[in-house]
Parts: C-alpha cells; sequence; structure tokens
C-alpha cells in the first residue's frame, strides 16, 4: 500500500475525531436569554441605616425545607427574587458574625407580595441602642484619660 492510499483514510478518522471532540464540548456550553419580569425585592438596612452588603441569604418556597434560591445581598443590601407560587415565603439572612433575621413573606395568586412578616422595627430599642453606645465610647474615654494621666505622673 502506498503512501498516498494512506492519505484519505487519515484525514477522515482525524476529521472524525475532530467532530467527537468538539461535541464533548458543547456538553459544557450554557446558554442564557434575556426576559422582562417584576421580581419581588427585600431591602435590607441595619438599625443604623447602614445595608449589609454582600450577606447570604436563603429563600424557601411554602412548605419546603430546600431553599428555592440562596445567594447574597447585592451592593444595595436587596434581595430580589421572582415567586413561582402563592404563599408564605420565608427568607433567611444571617450574618457572618452571627446577626441574622427572618422575614415571611405573603405572595398571592397574582404571584405579588402582599404581606411581610417580620421581627417589629422599635424605636426605643433603636434610642436604647444608641444610648448604649455612646455611654461604652465615653467609659473608653475615661479610661484613657485615667491611663494617660497615671502615666505622666509615675
Amino acid at each position: 500500500m502506498s503512501c498516498r492510499s494512506l492519505k484519505m483514510p487519515c484525514r477522515l478518522l482525524v476529521a472524525v475525531m475532530l467532530i467527537g471532540i468538539s461535541s464533548l464540548a458543547l456538553g459544557h456550553r450554557m446558554d442564557h436569554e434575556i426576559a422582562t419580569a417584576e421580581a419581588q425585592v427585600l431591602s435590607l438596612s441595619h438599625p443604623f441605616g447602614q445595608q449589609p452588603v454582600f450577606v447570604p441569604y436563603q429563600i424557601f418556597a411554602p412548605d419546603s425545607e430546600v431553599a428555592f434560591q440562596n445567594g447574597r445581598t447585592d451592593a444595595l443590601g436587596r434581595i430580589s427574587f421572582l415567586p413561582d407560587r402563592p404563599g408564605r415565603w420565608r427568607v433567611v439572612v444571617t450574618t457572618e458574625d452571627g446577626h441574622g433575621l427572618e422575614v415571611r413573606v405573603r405572595v398571592d395568586e397574582a404571584l405579588a407580595v402582599t404581606e411581610v412578616e417580620g421581627p417589629p422595627r422599635n424605636r426605643l430599642v433603636n434610642i436604647l441602642a444608641g444610648v448604649g453606645y455612646l455611654l461604652g465610647l465615653a467609659g473608653l474615654l475615661i479610661l484613657w484619660r485615667k491611663r494617660k494621666k497615671a502615666h505622666a505622673h509615675p
């Protein structure tokens, strides 16, 4: 058999192998589609107005212990989701330092939020927390002055 007679089958074999390899690569491909939809947005904030940025959360559908959605809040402390059925949804937010929030969101038949149930916002608690911070700072200032005075007069 001459070299020329083997060129065609070799080329055909290489072509078939390349097609086979390229079809395997398509298995890793992901398609996308953009759609306009009205998402439900939950805006979060700490008592003094700061937004919890990039904090982990989970959303549970009604009567489900498996998370429907999980992720992190956006740069403005918001969570958005598109519920797929009516009922009481549960949103659980947990910060790395142990703080957190659990909110129940009631979604109607039109898949719109009709009610949000969460811990009450208590103005008195916020005021007392602010006073506590100020007293703590005053205590640190007094301690710093005493230490400075003690080191000045040995």
